[in-house]
């Protein structure tokens, strides 16, 4: 079985035409964020310095996302640093949602999740749960199983935790109970459920 990021390998080979136009696409970003953000600045705007710059930061940001010239990660970094760099604000405060709990609560939550599925724990709790006598092959018993799990961990530990635990493990189900069966629309409207149930933990 492939691991996660064999995985998204195989599902990101592109043909020779796609690669040449990613090189051409990450280029143009590359060559035409920096000389945005040169024209805006230079442009006269009837609004504050500081909103001046800082537009002209965003739309240089905005021309690398939508290019993928650099990673999302150095892409999101560059706009705080060019903040500080021009003075639209002091560094404690451009930083300051960085160091926000809520950031590293959602880090943990996603590497908690990572660390399931390529140790194949998600798996071997699904099958587990799948293979109780007491659940069988009810939809309805698995539904009910698998909300009463996600309750009960809800109590003990954050809702964004939880839902990182069970969504992969609600994705592992929906994917060996609908093994061949994706167009029945019975299949569909239970894989609907469990992944809102998954998710319902973070709203």
């Amino acid at each position: 079985m492939r691991s996660l990021h064999e995985a998204g390998e195989a599902v990101e080979t592109y043909s020779p035409a796609e690669e040449l136009f990613n090189r051409r696409r990450r280029n143009v970003g590359l060559i035409g964020g920096p000389i945005a953000l040169l024209v805006l600045l230079a442009a006269p705007l009837p609004i504050a310095l500081p909103a001046h710059r800082l537009g002209a930061i965003l739309l240089m940001m905005v021309i690398l996302w939508i290019t993928e010239a650099l990673p999302l990660a150095v892409t999101a970094l560059i706009g705080p640093v060019l903040a500080i760099i021009l003075q639209v604000a002091p560094a404690r405060a451009v930083f300051a949602p960085f160091a926000d709990p809520i950031i590293f609560l959602f880090i943990g939550s996603f590497m908690l999740a990572e660390a399931m599925f390529a140790d194949g724990l998600d798996r071997r709790i699904a099958f587990g749960a799948l293979s109780s006598r007491a659940v069988g092959g009810s939809p309805t018993r698995i539904l009910l199983v698998y909300g009463a799990v996600a309750t009960g961990i809800s109590m003990w530990i954050s809702n964004t935790a939880t839902t990182a635990m069970m969504f992969p493990i609600g994705l592992s189900i929906v994917a060996h109970l609908t093994r061949g069966q994706a167009s029945d629309v019975a299949s569909r409207n239970f894989a609907t459920v469990l992944v809102v149930m998954g998710l319902g933990w973070v709203i």
